[in-house]
């Protein structure tokens, strides 16, 4: 592999993309990604901020991890000759922290719509991913780019006549404004609210999904496909009214914000059509990253950060037993295999993967794993901030096993 595409997509919705389940909305662009790549089901982010996870990604370090000076994944790259650039829609990521570390960065930009366009190819979006390919048709090889994209946390601009045709007879008129909806929604609001604006994310996802088959269509075109691999993640979900709220400031330590799509293309690497079942989060691509361009002797010593390549090479199922997830409030959280535990007043426990959605909290039926969670958040804790952090530790009994 000579060359590496990353698209990072703010505010994507796992439960909206064919290969992780939809039925309901085309991802055609999507799917093909997913049916030539290696699809992580349990991808969970460390944290609900997409500038933590981005520094998670290039840096290998959990965003309670105190490492000043760490080593750079961009740095690393140019040291060994590969070209870095950072190309972005979203000018909060471009400070020094980040774009500092990189070759070259560059800011995309287009005018704010200001109502639903005519033709997806009008679409912000679109605009966004046409400047995206014109900026790498310039860049030199071999390169390792980032593109870092609003996504669906941008402009909900697709067309009307798109989001009518997820309407059902009878249904109320879909969504119309442009910018994404942020608002309450309680079990004993009029559903139709909510309706409307799943029509409009519906809408927008396939807005996306078309950028992506123009992306592959463009990757054939200039002859890369054979020798670029393609990373694929979301840095955080959009609340659909699964807890309570629609839009950004929703509760944010929840699967949908937490629990995200991953998936990476390596051409004549790792095997097509790929699933992979273990816990992973956005720190494990860094060590990646640097063994994909054959760098395994520069990946430093790191503590949360496991390389995928046993997943990817099919000769382990897992590199971790848990994530431990923080948020800038304070507020923690842990996913294993079998259990999500949020550590609220009260407490909130999830059997996993059953409950996907966290809608059934079993805290008060299941003391002894609650404990035992809560006893792991100190520890974890502990274990992050003396360097002594192992993705593989021996975990409490009742933590470890499949609940009956």
């Amino acid at each position: 592999m000579k060359n590496l595409l990353c698209f990072a997509v703010d505010r994507l919705h796992r439960n909206f993309i064919g290969a992780y389940g939809n039925t309901w909305i085309r991802t055609p662009g999507l799917d093909r990604l997913a049916y030539q790549a290696t699809v992580f089901d349990q991808h969970v982010l460390e944290s609900p901020h997409p500038h933590k996870v981005l520094a998670t990604i290039w840096t290998g370090r959990h965003p309670l991890e105190e490492c000043p000076g760490s080593p750079c994944l961009p740095e690393i790259l140019e040291g060994r000759g590969i070209h870095t650039v950072l190309i972005t829609d979203e000018p909060s990521i471009l400070v020094p922290e980040f774009s500092n570390r990189f070759e070259r960065y560059i800011l995309l930009t287009h005018p704010e719509p200001t109502q639903p366009v005519e033709e997806i190819s009008q679409t912000y979006l679109a605009n966004i991913f046409a400047q995206c390919t014109a900026v790498l048709e310039e860049q030199p090889q071999p390169f390792c780019a980032w593109t870092v994209l609003r996504g669906l946390g941008g402009p909900w601009d697709a067309p009307l006549e798109l989001r009518e045709q997820y309407a059902d007879e009878g249904d109320p008129p879909p969504y119309s404004a442009v910018e994404p909806p942020n608002l309450p929604f309680r079990k004993e609001d009029d559903p139709d609210i909510l309706l409307a604006i799943l029509q409009a994310y519906a809408a927008q996802v396939t807005v996306l999904d078309s950028c992506f088959e123009a992306l592959w269509e463009w990757l054939s075109g200039v002859g890369w496909a054979p020798e670029t691999g393609l990373l694929f993640l979301s840095l955080r979900g959009f609340p659909l009214g699964e807890h309570g709220w629609i839009g950004k400031e929703g509760p944010r330590l929840y699967s949908e914000v937490l629990h995200t799509p991953l998936m990476l293309y390596l051409p004549e690497r790792a095997p097509a059509a790929q699933r992979v079942l273990g816990l992973v989060e956005p720190a494990d691509l860094f060590p990646t990253v640097l063994q994909l361009f054959n760098l395994q002797s520069d990946i430093p010593r790191l503590q949360v950060a496991a390389s995928l390549f046993p997943l990817l090479t099919e000769e382990g199922e897992s590199v971790r037993n848990r994530v431990f997830v923080s948020d800038e409030d304070g507020s923690h959280a842990v996913r294993t295999v079998y259990w999500y535990f949020r550590n609220t007043e009260p407490p909130e426990l999830y059997i996993k993967p059953e409950d996907f959605w966290d809608f059934n909290n079993v805290a008060n039926r299941c003391s002894d794993v609650v404990e035992a969670m809560q006893q792991l958040i100190v520890q974890d804790r502990e274990a992050l901030r003396n360097q002594s952090w192992n993705p593989l530790a021996e975990l409490d009994p009742s933590i470890a096993t499949r609940p009956e």
